[in-house]
């Protein structure tokens, strides 16, 4: 079984959030060229839309909220303290803080 990388800071790990969903399309897209059935063209699809659409941005505004800059510029975020509501980033927080 692979090792689960563990992170100093809430910043850090947000940060690698943000590389993971990157690399996630990458592997989606190569992924979606390898087939030609619908039913997992489909899959495919959701996973790298749900990938770029919703993973991405809440790890991107968890690096701006961990930060002290926050998503709306007042170092508290739309969401609260670290500026994003993705559960991923809520129990991250819960680690470091």
């Amino acid at each position: 079984m692979g090792k689960v990388e563990r992170y100093t800071s809430l910043q850090e790990a947000c940060e690698a959030g943000v590389a993971a969903e990157i690399a996630n399309a990458e592997i989606y897209e190569r992924l979606i060229q390898a087939t030609e059935q619908p039913d997992i063209l489909t899959v495919f699809r959701n996973l790298r839309d749900a990938s770029q659409q919703r993973h991405l941005p809440a790890f991107q505004r968890c690096v701006q909220g961990s930060s002290g800059r926050g998503a709306h510029g007042d170092g508290e975020g739309r969401r609260g303290r670290h500026g994003c509501g993705h559960p991923l980033c809520q129990a991250s927080s819960r680690l470091f803080t």
